[in-house]
């Protein structure tokens, strides 16, 4: 497999993240080409999304019409923290939005069969 959806990346992405707005997000393995993530928001609905990664570009590719992604290279550097861009981003922008990796006990406290 490769690195992307192999596990390379996968590695780094899979867990539970924390949105600006305190929803929660939960990124597993969905198959060898694509990740599921289920968003949890604090009022107990939950949605899931598809994570499609595009190792050619170097990123990974989010939302209608592949609407938004991250760059494979940013999250590398920077493990903890995701930014997805709009795909009209020029690298000189600002991102969509920002997610934080939730760690130890707060996030065992968070995973899907958690508080939500």
């Amino acid at each position: 497999p490769s690195d992307a959806a192999g596990g390379g990346l996968l590695g780094v992405l899979s867990g539970v993240w924390w949105g600006t707005k305190g929803e929660c997000y939960s990124i597993e393995p969905r198959g060898r080409e694509s990740w599921s993530c289920i968003r949890y928001a604090g009022s107990g609905g939950q949605k899931t999304f598809t994570l499609w990664p595009d190792e050619a570009s170097g990123v990974v590719w989010w939302g209608n019409n592949w609407s938004m992604y991250l760059d494979m290279s940013e999250v590398h550097a920077e493990c903890d923290r995701i930014r997805w861009w709009d795909n009209t981003h020029d690298g000189h922008g600002t991102s969509r939005f920002v997610w934080w990796r939730a760690v130890g006990e707060e996030a065992d406290a968070l995973e899907p069969a958690g508080a939500w």
